[in-house]
Formats: structure tokens, C-alpha cells, sequence
């Protein structure tokens, strides 16, 4: 199939944004750009030509930050937007209504509730109780960064009395520390997880792939012609692959993968044996199994780390001192300036006040009469980092 539009301005987008009288394309790829005269010959006569009537032809936008995968059940779900519905008693009214019309055990889903337009604030646990006592209920805030569940749906995604508040996430709680309903963020997936596996295997392949197409067509009508969903879960991909097998996704959808289910969980790193855990006193006197100082990479932050460990508590602090403000590492745990105070015992022997980089240098020097080792010294003194 051929397509040749004319009669309007052509904004090409390349580097120096100019513009073109004419534009042909066939089977879906454009193949010219152009002047009129010359883009014709890329076509047969038999090509449909479109006369633009003077309007402007422009590329097909890009919203790279789409929750595309959550807005395709909008058809199947509860509008719950204030407006068109008038305040939070009538969004409650429809979840009541759409509960009635479901299988007891059936997911309500509900979308796009502002309870900065509401009067009457949040959605609590309780109200959607009242209104589907059979049904788990999952309303999506209107900002996709929070969602409303009621007491079955977070029964179903195993949120209880000591469920913690998952990483990147809020379980939002009363005084009693009962779960109010209200998920913030990441908590919010453990109700879409649920929920959305429960459309995809009611509804079934078909019909999800059907609900794919006629949300990817509604983007086209507006000139979207990829998005960006994020943040795509297991059942979202799963969405995608049922519409592309049947040839219903004709849009291009950048997935960005973040849901459970995709990447393994961070590993914490192995401890190794020798280290232990000691007192801010005896890692200033300078213990040889100090972890403090066992954490510090030795490529970066140790080449001023005295090797002797006989030194005076406040040689040894101001030569720590002098160690860590010159690490390449400005925002490695074990080099910030405020853990080093912390991590001072008082010692017998006081050091003169130090002021300015010479004065640090000084009082690097073990004190008199106290076993000591050489420690290099930086040819060059660089200022402490600030620390926000």
C-alpha cells in the first residue's frame, strides 16, 4: 500500500528542522521527503493521495513515561474521576455498583481517584469494605503512584498486621498500626500483581488482546505512536505478548522491566570472617582487627593509614583524619569526616588544637616517646571534601 500527502508543510526534524512539501510511504516505511514534484515519482499512479488543505505533517510523538499496560483495562474498570463523578460518595456509589455486578471473588479495579478534588479525602479500607464486602477492590490514584485496596485484596497480596513496608514503598498505618489502605509506591504492587493476573486469566487471551489493541489505537488517534511504560510487571509483558502474537499492537511500547518478578533481589556482600564488630574505643586505639578500617578499599583511602598500631589515640585520629579527607571515594560510608568524631576515644595525651591543612600535617606526627612507623606523606594536601 502506497501513501503520498501533499498540500500542506512537512516538518522533517532533522538537524536543521526544515521543512518538506511532500511525503510517500509504502507498506508503513516512509521512503521520501520532500518537494511535491519530486516525491511523486516515488509512488505508481495508483498510490491514495492525501491532500493536507494546508496543515502541517509532523512525526509521530514519543511519551516516554506511559503507564499503558494499567490504562488498558480502563474499559473493564470504575471511571473514578472527580470529574465527571461529583465527590467521593458517588466514586463509592460506582464501586458499589460495579461489586453488585461482579461474581463474588472478582476483582473491582477502579482508576483515576483524586482525593485532592474530593471531599472527604483518601479511600479508606473500611469505606471499600462497605461497599464490596465479596469482591477485592484496587482503585488507582489518578498520579499512578499510590493505590486504595480494600481488606480482601490486600488479604490476597498477603498484607497483614506485620507486613513490612516493602523497599521503595509505604504501607500507610493507623495508630493501632493497622493497614488504612492507602499504598504508596511500590506497596502498591502487591495488590497489581494480584489483580492484574486476575483480568488476564478472567478475561482470557483474547479479549486482553483486543483491550491492547483499542488502547494502542486511542494513542494513535492522538498522535502517540510509542510509549514508555513503566514500570512493567510480569503480567504487563505477558499483556504485550498475547496483543503481538495476534497482531494487535500497533504501537511501539519501551518496556522498562522494575516489577517484582523480573530482577533477581540484591544480594547483601559476604562477610569476611576477621571482621568483627568493635567499640568506638578500640578502634581509636587502634586495634588490629579494627572492621572500621578493614572496610576502607586499600587502593583508595589507606595510603596515609599508619601501619603501627602503637600510636597515641590522637596521632592515630589526625592521621585517620588526614587519610579520609583525601579519599578519592568522597561518598564511601567509612570515609565521612562525621563517623571519624564518633569513632575517637578521649586519650590521656591531648594533641594541640589543629587548624588548616600544616596544622593536620603536625599533628600527624606520633607523639614523643611512642612507638611509631613511617607513614607516607601526601606531596600534595588537598582540601576535605564538603559533606552535605
Amino acid at each position: 500500500m502506497e501513501l503520498l500527502f501533499t498540500g500542506g508543510r512537512v516538518l522533517t526534524m532533522d538537524g536543521l528542522d526544515r521543512f518538506a512539501s511532500a511525503v510517500a510511504v509504502r507498506d508503513g516505511k516512509i521512503i521520501a521527503v520532500g518537494d511535491s514534484g519530486e516525491v511523486r515519482q516515488s509512488v505508481s499512479p495508483d498510490a491514495t493521495r492525501i491532500d493536507l488543505r494546508g496543515r502541517a505533517l509532523i512525526p509521530g510523538f514519543c511519551d516516554p513515561h506511559n503507564h499503558f499496560s494499567m490504562t488498558t483495562f480502563e474499559p473493564v474498570s470504575v471511571d473514578c474521576r472527580i470529574p465527571p463523578l461529583a465527590g467521593k460518595p458517588a466514586v463509592l456509589d460506582a464501586i458499589a455498583a460495579a461489586a453488585e455486578a461482579a461474581p463474588a471473588g472478582q476483582w473491582v479495579w477502579g482508576l483515576g481517584y483524586s482525593a485532592r478534588h474530593a471531599n472527604g479525602g483518601w479511600l479508606t479500607r473500611d469505606e471499600l469494605d462497605d461497599v464490596a464486602p465479596d469482591n477485592p477492590v484496587c482503585v488507582m490514584d489518578y498520579s499512578y503512584h499510590a493505590s486504595y485496596a480494600n481488606s480482601a485484596a490486600m488479604a490476597i497480596a498477603g498484607i497483614h498486621f506485620e507486613t513490612p513496608d516493602p523497599r521503595g514503598g509505604q504501607i500507610l498505618r493507623d495508630e493501632s498500626g493497622e493497614a488504612t489502605g492507602m499504598l504508596y509506591e511500590r506497596a502498591s504492587d502487591l495488590v497489581h500483581h494480584a489483580s492484574m493476573r486476575s483480568h488476564i486469566d478472567t478475561l482470557g487471551p483474547e479479549i486482553v488482546a483486543d483491550l491492547v489493541e483499542q488502547n494502542a489505537l486511542r494513542h494513535l488517534s492522538h498522535g502517540v505512536t510509542s510509549v514508555g511504560d513503566a514500570v512493567v510487571m510480569p503480567e504487563s509483558a505477558e499483556m504485550y505478548r498475547l496483543a503481538d502474537e495476534r497482531g494487535k499492537l500497533p504501537i511501539v511500547i519501551h518496556q522498562m522491566r522494575g516489577g517484582n518478578g523480573f530482577l533477581p533481589r540484591p544480594r547483601p556482600p559476604p562477610v569476611a570472617p576477621s571482621s568483627r564488630t568493635m567499640s568506638p574505643t578500640a578502634c581509636a586505639a587502634g586495634s588490629s582487627s579494627c572492621s572500621w578500617t578493614r572496610s576502607i578499599p586499600p587502593t583508595r583511602c589507606v595510603s596515609a593509614m599508619p601501619t603501627a598500631r602503637s600510636r597515641t589515640s590522637a596521632s592515630l585520629t589526625a592521621t585517620r583524619t588526614r587519610s579520609i579527607n583525601s579519599c578519592s571515594t568522597p561518598l564511601h560510608t567509612a570515609c565521612r569526616p562525621r563517623s571519624i568524631a564518633s569513632a575517637t576515644a578521649p586519650s590521656s595525651r591531648r594533641s594541640t588544637p589543629m587548624s588548616g591543612s600544616s596544622a593536620r600535617f603536625r599533628a600527624a606526627t606520633p607523639a614523643t616517646g611512642s612507638s611509631t612507623s613511617s607513614s607516607p606523606t601526601p606531596a600534595r594536601w588537598s582540601a576535605p571534601p564538603r559533606w552535605a
